[in-house]
């Protein structure tokens, strides 16, 4: 059962010019995510985790307007989602969520567009 669909595009610019930089992905991002961020193209690399983890709140209809949860979604290595935590109180009991990523970048954007299947336990 498909749980929700979620699209998110956020301009690479807005990564360059953000005051209080390392506190903001310090909020967003884990350690682990942080530390893969590459000397070249960083902010590129940001703007598409963030689109990948704004596409999953999207998706599980919660935004912001409920808590953050940003440390509740894990990005791995090859770009896909895991949710944790209190985020998995938007996911229907006895079910195991399945997160499908798509994602995309060039120098201006980053796109990200997610699907979020319930599987059952079974």
């Amino acid at each position: 059962m498909v749980l929700g669909i979620g699209a998110d595009i956020v301009a690479v610019e807005r990564f360059k010019k953000l005051k209080d930089k390392e506190e903001f992905l310090a909020q967003v991002f884990s350690p682990e995510e942080l530390s893969r961020a590459p000397r070249a193209n960083r902010d590129r690399f940001y703007a598409s985790l963030f689109a990948v983890k704004e596409s999953v709140l999207k998706a599980l209809g919660c935004g912001l307007s409920q808590g953050s949860f940003w440390h509740d979604i894990r990005v791995s290595r090859d770009m896909r989602a895991v949710i944790t935590g209190r985020l998995m109180k938007f996911i229907p009991e006895g079910s195991n969520p399945e997160i499908m990523v798509s994602h995309s970048s060039t120098r201006e954007y980053a796109t990200a567009y997610v699907i979020i299947e319930a599987k059952t336990n079974k």
